[in-house]
């Protein structure tokens, strides 16, 4: 058992968490969008510390994302256990339709989907066992909300009961994100309400499932909109769990705001936060009802919380780490580890960094504000229209990018900054070599690059504001992926870029808290 423990536990991208408990363990799946393999999940036994074990999506029979945007393609997951299987049941944004997986074991394989008929906007939603019982329910509509539900054969995803709303939220712009349980003789409804710079999370229970619901009278019952002083922001949609000791939590996203209070200047996007629940008058009350601050003192069993997960790759492995993820589908003959010696190919195709299809790209999340990246690659670029290198990718419209090309039958070094429709290179260095070695060190308001020679002297080559990455400015779901990767814009590169190894080390927030 320990004191207390630091938010997030889960950092870097991980949108919209839910967890299940099996036994005395915990695991947890969060949205992934148009990232690939889809739907990580992570396995941990204390709440704090969590591990990657897999993806739920490992294949392209079960979601295609091909010609689909950044913030597209799989949204708010929700995983179980019933019966000796998990299930995961996501919406895949390009009709949109739900559909749902199985697995006896967590780390893989997962099923072919399974999908549910529904018509209309339908997104967000919730498998739940209760009482032999099957309830999906999930958010319908595109201007006023609608919280539905109905029950189904888990065997074939047919209704048996069809879906009717159920809520309409507590009053809060876009009602979503719900999950269901009964807890004693009550059903309890959450939901985030609030949209994504605001959000917060209310309740409601009944004692039908189908309602009528009556609110929590201290609803929002976890929020930070009100409180802008404090680091954590747009915090909800997430998950109850009880613990093997009885105490009950909520695991949901949050973002780490570094702007002022009436902005949000992150590029990490949204992380997850563990926070304590207590049950009073049969209702969920956490924290107090006070500020979600990083730092809570609740006991909660366990030896130790883990620092900061840092990041290498030498690819002398034949097989990719499992926290690499392609952009859309696994462009596997773009991108692979080389056969004959440790290294990573990169084969650029006509696809850039702005289009909606697969190109030679693999990324890992920025987990951390601050850090420190070190990059080594070789690339010839025989023609004008060849780049490859290294990008902070936020979307199609925003990223910040480091690569070789070359210009005027020189090879050069450039750092450009990409943020709708403007382009700005604030480097441009010639290169007597197709080999370079870069490090960036990150802070949460800039990115500054760095030239390593040959004797390893660093020189500065650019330093540039990261705001045009960050969610208030870029817009969208998603947080910055570190990715690798060559384009040949417009036509296919002559030859492979080499990359030699990457190596990320981030350092713990020097920021705790405005207020603490």
């Amino acid at each position: 058992m320990i004191s207390g423990y630091t938010n997030p536990v889960l950092s870097g991208m991980n949108c919209d968490p839910s967890v299940c408990r099996v036994g005395d363990d915990f695991y947890l799946v969060s949205s992934s969008f148009t990232y690939f393999p889809g739907v990580p999940i992570y396995h941990s036994r204390d709440l704090l510390n969590w591990t990657l074990i897999g993806h739920c999506i490992t294949r392209v029979s079960q979601a295609d994302f091909s010609g689909m945007g950044c913030n597209s393609g799989l949204w708010a997951t929700t995983l179980r256990h019933h019966d000796g299987r998990f299930y995961m049941v996501t919406t895949h944004m390009r009709e949109p339709r739900l559909f749902y997986v199985t697995a006896d074991d967590p780390r893989g394989p997962w099923s072919d989907p399974v999908f549910v008929e529904t018509s209309g906007y339908v997104y967000d939603p919730s498998l739940d066992f209760i009482d032999g019982k099957t309830f999906l329910g999930f958010t319908s509509g595109e201007s006023r909300n609608e919280l539905k539900l109905g029950e189904i054969d888990i065997a074939t995803g047919r209704w048996l009961v069809p879906p009717r709303t159920i809520w309409l939220g507590n009053g809060g712009f876009g009602a979503e994100g719900q999950h269901l349980y009964k807890i004693g003789s009550y059903y309890y409804l959450i939901d985030a309400e609030g949209g994504n710079t605001n959000q917060a999370m209310n309740c409601a229970r009944s004692r039908d499932p189908y309602g009528p619901y009556e609110s929590c009278p201290h609803n929002p019952v976890v929020s930070n909109k009100e409180n802008r002083a404090h680091l954590l922001q747009c915090v909800g949609h997430g998950d109850l769990v009880e613990h093997s000791d009885g105490s009950w939590w909520f695991i949901c996203h949050a973002v780490r705001n570094y702007g002022g209070f009436d902005e949000l200047q992150t590029v990490l996007g949204r992380e997850v936060v563990l926070l304590p629940v207590d049950w009073v008058d049969e209702w969920p009350v956490i924290l107090g009802g006070q500020p979600v601050t990083r730092r809570i003192e609740r006991a909660i069993p366990g030896d130790a919380q883990a620092g900061p997960p840092s990041f290498a790759d030498d690819f002398s492995s034949p097989c990719l780490k499992p926290e690499w993820s392609f952009l859309r589908d696994p462009a596997v003959d773009l991108c692979h580890v080389d056969a004959v010696r440790p290294g990573l190919l990169l084969q650029g195709n006509a696809h850039t960094l702005a289009d909606t299809e697969s190109m030679a790209f693999l990324g890992f999340r920025q987990n951390l504000a601050w850090g420190r990246l070190r990059v080594r690659w070789t690339f010839p670029a025989r023609q004008a229209n060849e780049e490859a290198g290294l990008t902070f990718f936020m979307n199609e419209r925003h990223h910040f990018d480091c690569f070789i090309t070359r210009r005027a039958d020189q090879l050069r070094l450039i750092v450009r900054r990409c943020a709708d429709d403007l382009q700005v290179e604030v480097a441009d260095i010639p290169l007597e070599s197709a080999t370079v070695t870069v490090e960036v060190d990150t802070n949460p308001w800039a990115y500054e690059w760095f030239l390593i020679s040959a004797a390893g002297q660093r020189m500065q080559i650019a330093k540039a504001q990261n705001r045009m990455l960050s969610l208030q400015v870029a817009g969208g779901f998603i947080g910055v992926m570190i990715g690798l990767y060559a384009s040949g814009n417009g036509r296919a590169n002559r030859e492979a870029a080499r990359l030699d190894f990457i190596q990320y080390s981030p350092t713990p927030d020097l920021v705790e808290n405005f207020q603490s």
